[in-house]
């Protein structure tokens, strides 16, 4: 891991603050205990959102994807603290790299639209993270639903990640 990595609060505060300075205007935020691990407890989100609130207007984005040593019910805890926006994987995956290669985060369609439904009842905005072509049904889904139902205030936004690139040019050719 990246030895710059923020990982207390007052780290990550500051760290959004300088983002912010540099032009940014979404932050996406990982929360992480005392001893740096992840974390979805509200009362470290809570004081994480305080602190950047108190500094500067980002856009906050909480992640819940956690880490696979979170449950689902701990991963979904940080749309408590009522972010603005939060991530939202679109389908399981299985990283090949760093801390956590060879762990499935599992991201069961019954368990997306659970983070839809909570996300629409808070007034949050998901950012649909898409990392493999296997999850364009379920991105699909939910756009789709989110269209036909007024799901959300605005649309939901997409994120691509750039992995994925590489298998979109194979059937392209």
């Amino acid at each position: 891991m990246n030895p710059n990595l923020p990982k207390q609060p007052e780290e990550i505060i500051e760290s959004a603050y300088e983002c912010y300075n540099e032009g940014a205007t979404i932050v996406h935020i990982h929360g992480r205990d005392k001893t740096g691990e992840n974390t979805s407890n509200p009362e470290v989100l809570k004081k994480i959102r305080e602190g950047i609130r108190e500094k500067c207007n980002l856009i906050i984005q909480y992640s819940t994807g956690g880490g696979p040593d979170l449950t689902q019910e701990q991963r979904i805890e940080c749309l408590e603290t009522t972010p603005e926006m939060a991530s939202l994987n679109m389908g399981s995956l299985m990283r090949i790299s760093g801390n956590y290669a060879s762990i499935a985060w599992s991201n069961m369609p019954n368990e997306i639209e659970m983070y839809v439904s909570r996300m629409r009842k808070l007034g949050v905005k998901p950012e649909m993270e898409v990392y493999n072509l296997a999850m364009f049904p379920m991105w699909r889904k939910s756009i789709l639903d989110a269209t036909s139902e007024g799901s959300f205030e605005s649309s939901p936004n997409s994120c691509i990640k750039t992995s994925i690139w590489h298998y979109l040019q194979v059937f392209r050719t």
